[in-house]
């Protein structure tokens, strides 16, 4: 149950510089969750990054980076096997939830006023589950959050969030 962030920039300093002398890969690259620990039952394959020598062991020093989409990116790994449900008093189910969030630094407004997120659903155990079902909560609050609304295109996978009138009023307006 963690959060990374990184950003373009950062990963074309690093392909610039890896095999720079003395260079130290920036935290964002060095701490990318690219592999597991399988001895802690963690999968071996985590983060999506480029393997620049194809050994499937993430190693920025071997020129190594995560690979992304967007400008800028924050991955996000959850499990319910990670601590106790306090809240629902469930059981674990062994899911763990890859979510990628992204941006991209554009001139066109509505391009660069959008978050895209793709997620994947991983079952980390050997049960067998029919009937599943994966929900996601959003509450956009643009300006004033009393007349807002949100809709969904399936085709398109997109979800989007929108104010419901011309003027906002009010002090969040």
């Amino acid at each position: 149950n963690s959060m990374w962030k990184i950003t373009r920039d950062q990963v074309n300093y690093h392909t610039s510089n890896y095999t720079a002398i003395g260079y130290t890969p920036d935290p964002s690259i060095a701490e990318w969750p690219g592999n597991g620990n399988t001895a802690d039952g963690i999968a071996a394959q985590l983060a999506p990054y480029v393997d620049a020598n194809g050994d499937q062991i993430y190693n920025p020093l071997d020129g190594d980076y995560p690979y992304f989409q967007g400008d800028m990116a924050v991955y996000i790994i959850m499990n319910d096997e990670a601590g106790p449900h306090t809240h629902t008093g469930g059981t674990a189910f062994g899911i763990e939830v890859h979510a990628l969030f992204y941006q991209y630094a554009s001139t066109d407004p509505e391009i660069n006023n959008t978050t895209f997120l793709n997620t994947k659903v991983f079952n980390r155990r050997d049960t067998n589950y029919t009937d599943f079902r994966f929900g996601i909560f959003m509450d956009t609050d643009i300006g004033n959050a009393m007349d807002d609304y949100i809709g969904s295109d399936s085709i398109r996978s997109l979800a989007y969030g929108y104010n419901g009138s011309s003027t906002d009023p009010g002090t969040g307006g």
